[in-house]
């Protein structure tokens, strides 16, 4: 017997982890995911890897709704059972050759008739939450979605039969607050769906988003572009078209997030030639310079604006970032002042930093364990290295359904 259980928090949070990861180019080796995730929550809270469209904001809540009507018992399973039948219901609209782009699930419904491992309420619970869709518990935390499908059960068995709109204080207990109506035949599969957000829907999503505050109370840089409907055609959060909508705090963020950027890809392309260059000495009839030459290439393409980061102002706009990554980082700069062609001065920092989070399963250093692990990796499978993005894909995609 099959069955299927809601992820924990834990779980949610490694599989976001890894494909933040994934979504870097490259596993993260050395410890850039940190600095990746840090600037990105800065600018856009609540987003993630995970998300693929605005109207998930809405469908999600819509379809926990939709479980808790029919009560508390087996919901988690129901929860599930509803995701897949969306994912259904989004792949009969792609069919149609409706705007379902981005459908989370599309191809494991096609092959499987089921909701995805990582289904659209874990991938958009704490966008919920941050964008003020889905109320915190009395004591500031955000509730878990066994807590809100309970609270939602028993809101519905509390209102009147035969009335479709709860009393002002059942809509009080709700843990979302007042939605957008929800599409009919939501939940069957013979109904299509899409994910282009009705005007109801943009007009409700840009009202939340365009609230969310920073920690210090200022408007968000991701409030501030969707409030001006600008970014959605940027190359980058740094572009000029889109960098003056940010107050002097982000402009300062943004500065530093280009930075960050360009030597997170001189330093992960470092990272792949070491890692190259070690295997062929382990195996000299088996040697591949592609990630040598890649490095060479991404060096001269990004050397100017890495060695402009300031990295002591980057510890000091964010302080938890691991100490051991800003001495790599200062290192990688140094080599860079240097002039140096080969990274060789740099392997025994990036083989520590990669020690430290693989423990084991690490491959730069000297060890027995390291040379097995080289043995099992493939230079040319490796991805070449590229800058860090900040999620800038997924807010693109964003402003651009909201637009």
């Amino acid at each position: 017997m099959i069955g299927w259980v809601l992820l924990s928090r834990q779980a949610v949070a490694r599989a976001a982890k890894a494909l933040e990861e994934g979504n870097l180019g490259v596993r993260d080796e050395v410890g850039f995911l940190s600095l990746h995730q840090a600037i990105a929550d800065r600018l856009f809270p609540g987003t993630s890897v995970l998300q693929t469209r605005a109207r998930y904001a809405v469908l999600v809540p819509w379809v926990m709704c939709k479980v808790a009507e029919a009560g508390q018992h087996d919901a988690e399973r129901r929860l599930r059972t509803y995701e897949g039948l969306l994912a259904g219901q989004l792949v009969r609209g792609q069919d149609e050759r409706r705007d379902a782009a981005g459908a989370i699930g599309a191809r494991v419904w096609r092959r499987f008739r089921r909701a995805p491992s990582q289904p659209p309420s874990s991938s958009y619970w704490n966008a919920l939450a941050r964008w003020g869709i889905l109320s915190p518990r009395p004591d500031g935390t955000t509730p878990s979605r066994l807590q809100v499908l309970k609270q939602l059960a028993g809101a519905a068995r509390r209102r009147p039969a035969g009335e479709d709109d709860p009393h002002p204080d059942e809509a009080a207990s709700s843990p979302f607050v007042r939605l957008p109506e929800c599409p009919p035949g939501l939940g069957r599969l013979d109904v299509s769906l899409d994910l282009a957000p009705t005007r109801e829907e943009k007009a409700f999503l840009r009202r939340q988003i365009i609230g969310v505050l920073r920690e210090d109370g200022a408007p968000s840089y991701l409030a501030r572009l969707v409030a001006a409907r600008a970014g959605s055609e940027a190359d980058s959060p740094w572009s000029d078209g889109i960098a003056g909508h940010a107050d002097a705090d982000d402009r300062a963020i943004l500065v530093l997030a280009r930075g960050a950027s360009a030597l997170a890809a001189i330093g992960r392309a470092v990272y792949a030639a070491l890692a190259e260059a070690a295997h062929g000495s382990d195996y000299g009839n088996a040697r591949s310079t592609m990630h040598a030459e890649w490095l060479l290439e991404t060096r001269a393409r990004f050397r100017q604006a890495a060695l402009a980061l300031s990295i002591d102002e980057l510890a000091d706009r964010f302080p938890r970032l691991p100490a051991d990554l800003l001495h790599l980082m200062r290192r990688t700069q140094g080599w860079l002042r240097g002039g140096h062609d080969d990274p060789a001065s740099l392997r025994d920092i990036y083989a520590a930093a990669e020690r430290a989070r693989k423990g084991e399963r690490a491959r730069l250093p000297t060890t027995l364990g390291a040379r097995q692990r080289r043995a099992e990796w493939k230079p040319d499978e490796h991805p070449l290295a590229e800058p860090l993005n900040f999620r800038w894909p997924n807010v693109r995609q964003l402003l651009s359904d909201l637009r």
